[in-house]
């Protein structure tokens, strides 16, 4: 009985942390088209630093995630042409079904056809 000060406390806290949650899925959920936009353009800003001095991590997480997911480029392939590095419509290797395809011009059939978002 001395520690119900405790369990106050304790219950408040939790109620302020749920109602925290809620407001974020609420947010979430209201901002979702405004959200996918920026992702997208945040992500395609991204590529501009693969394989750049001092953007090893870039490298290697587009690397990785193209591997595991399957996919290439945001939308597809074709965003690898705005990277100055596969400007002549290469792609990273990364994004090849058959080992080392990425060489311009890439074949359509031999890279992930999805995008990764």
């Amino acid at each position: 009985q001395e520690k119900k000060w405790l369990y106050y406390t304790y219950t408040t806290l939790l109620v302020i942390v749920i109602i925290a949650q809620i407001g974020t899925v609420i947010a979430a959920f209201v901002l979702k088209g405004d959200l996918k936009v920026e992702i997208t353009n945040n992500m395609k800003n991204g590529l501009k630093n693969y394989d750049g001095e001092g953007f090893g991590g870039v490298t290697l997480t587009w690397n990785l995630m193209q591997k595991d997911l399957k996919c290439c480029g945001v939308d597809n392939y074709t965003d690898w042409m705005n990277v100055d590095k596969f400007s002549d419509g290469g792609v990273p290797d990364s994004c090849c079904i058959v080992k080392g395809c990425g060489i311009a011009p890439v074949d359509p059939a031999k890279v992930f056809s999805d995008g990764c978002f």
